[in-house]
């Protein structure tokens, strides 16, 4: 049986994630209720890895929203526009965390209903990301798995806690 390990996860409205600077001597999650704990997270690199990151900013606008105490469309938007731009600034070459943020600024953006249905929204976008995730490493792990007889590697964060779960070619 495959262990599998929530490097990122949404649990009670809050994004979760391993501490990783406190790997290997201790497993720490860190749960992050406001964007500054989550961006601080990134910056910092308590989460790693590109997958992860990017899985994390997806999480990271749908916790803004969750957060937000606008009542009217304008103002979530306004919310949602300062917490992009803060998570944006924690990692300048990070590409998956544009990838994840600009996929959630399109539906701001476009998005013209109610507050409510724009933060279900948000969280339902950023758990498909977190899903797109682990089929794509679960795909990587049996791609590679044809090729880890041939070689050997030593991988920098491999494995669950570089991605979101098995998520490497080395997966299996």
């Amino acid at each position: 049986m495959l262990y599998t390990i929530e490097t990122v996860s949404w649990r009670d409205g809050r994004v979760r994630l391993i501490d990783q600077t406190r790997l290997p001597q201790e497993l720490v999650y860190l749960e992050c209720a406001d964007i500054e704990t989550l961006a601080e997270a990134i910056e910092v690199l308590r989460v790693r890895g590109a997958p992860a990151i990017g899985v994390a900013a997806g999480y990271g606008l749908a916790l803004a929203a969750a957060v937000s105490r606008a009542g009217d469309l304008p103002a979530l938007k306004a919310d949602l526009a300062a917490a992009r731009e803060r998570l944006a600034r924690t990692r300048p070459t990070a590409v998956n965390l544009f990838w994840a943020l600009d996929r959630q600024g399109k539906l701001i953006e476009s998005f013209a209903g109610e507050p409510d249905a724009l933060r279900r929204l948000l969280l339902d976008e950023a758990v498909r990301i977190h899903q797109e995730d682990l089929a794509a490493g679960e795909a990587m792990g049996r791609a590679g798995a044809v090729m880890k007889p041939l070689c050997c590697a030593t991988v920098l964060n491999r494995k669950a806690l570089c991605s979101i779960a098995s998520g490497s070619p080395w997966a299996n």
